[in-house]
Order: structure tokens, then C-alpha cells, then sequence
């Protein structure tokens, strides 16, 4: 019996530049799934009134949409950089930061991560 040569899924349909433009695609989706919730989030915890609200959302939507098509050229850093700023920056103004930190906080510290015995 003749034994085939074992390859792993992924490195057989994915080679080369192909996983790099799966990364870049995937970053994208991400971005994208990003900036929606930001333009939700904004919409219910933005200061001010009605108008308020439309321009804060379409300010962070007018970003987004110009953020997004340069993760994928040749700038793809500067755009993801910038854009992760960007919502760091969203958060902490609606003071999601704070609740984020904590929660990574408790979910990398828990007391089953330990290994010492007490």
C-alpha cells in the first residue's frame, strides 16, 4: 500500500500570496464589522442631540469608508494604524475603553490561568 504525503489543509489550497490576500481580506471584513459597530455605538452613546448624532455617525462612516480601501494597497499599516486609533479613540470617548481593559484584564488574570497552588 502506497502512502500518500500528508499536507495540511490550509497550506494546500493557500499558497504563497494567496494567504497574504486572505489576511488583507480578512483584516477588511473586520475593519468593516468595526465601523459598523461604531457608527452604532456612536449613534446611542454620542452627546447632543438629534443633528449631534447624525454628524458624529457620518463623520466616523466618512472615515471608515476612506480607511477601509487602503488596508488593502500599499499603505495597508498606516491605514490599519490609523483606523485602530481611530476607534481606540471612539471608545474611550464613550468610555468603552475602560470596560475592555477590564474585561481583558479579568479574562487573562482569572484565577484558573495561575499555576502556582495557594
Amino acid at each position: 500500500m502506497q502512502k500518500r504525503p500528508r499536507k495540511y489543509a490550509i497550506r494546500a489550497f493557500l499558497r504563497g500570496g494567496e494567504r497574504v490576500m486572505a489576511m488583507i481580506r480578512l483584516a477588511t471584513c473586520l475593519a468593516c464589522l468595526l465601523a459598523i459597530w461604531g457608527c452604532l455605538a456612536l449613534w446611542y452613546r454620542a452627546p447632543g442631540g438629534r443633528a449631534l448624532k447624525i454628524l458624529a455617525v457620518a463623520v466616523w462612516a466618512g472615515f471608515s469608508l476612506l480607511a477601509l480601501p487602503g488596508l488593502s494597497g500599499p499603505h495597508a499599516a498606516l491605514a490599519a494604524c490609523s483606523f485602530a486609533a481611530a476607534f481606540g479613540a471612539s471608545l474611550a470617548q464613550m468610555g468603552g475603553l475602560l470596560l475592555v481593559v477590564a474585561a481583558l484584564t479579568l479574562t487573562l488574570l482569572r484565577p484558573s490561568s495561575t499555576t502556582g497552588k495557594g
